[in-house]
């Protein structure tokens, strides 16, 4: 994973990196979100992210999400994220926003999950909660 990111963060940071790097509008999501290689106990070399513009769904038990098979075909994209690269833009990210990428600038992560309780939250240990990019982050100077 990308600079102490969780994974909600990390996987909203690839896609946001993913929509620029292909130039898609801000209406472009991603839907698929792969890393490779696959084989176990190697590290990961690069994100695979597949996205497009795809309406939402305004009725029904799926109220809320992405109608992926009424999408926008010509904006369906591929997109290769070098770790290094991704790794390089969240630092950037964080520069220009202000915000911790490992909460995105929630100041909550996700602490644990539970298919009869949900999720539940807590304070992201990299902020403190207040979602600002912390002063002082050892990548920052270049080194991690």
């Amino acid at each position: 994973m990308a600079i102490g990111a969780t994974l909600k963060g990390h996987m909203k940071l690839c896609e946001i990196h993913a929509r620029e790097k292909s130039g898609m509008p801000p209406e472009w999501c991603a839907y698929a979100w792969e890393c490779f290689p696959k084989e176990p106990n190697q590290k990961v070399l690069y994100y695979q992210i597949k996205g497009m513009v795809a309406p939402i769904k305004t009725k029904g038990p799926r109220k809320g999400d992405h109608n992926w098979k009424a999408g926008d075909k010509s904006t369906e994209r591929v997109v290769i994220l070098p770790v290094e690269e991704h790794e390089q833009w969240i630092r950037k990210w964080e520069s220009s926003t202000g915000k911790c990428s490992n909460c995105i600038g929630d100041g909550k992560v996700i602490v644990k999950w539970s298919s009869i309780t949900g999720i539940h939250y807590g304070e992201c240990t990299i902020c403190k909660g207040t979602g600002s990019k912390p002063a002082g982050r050892p990548h920052e100077e270049g080194t991690e």
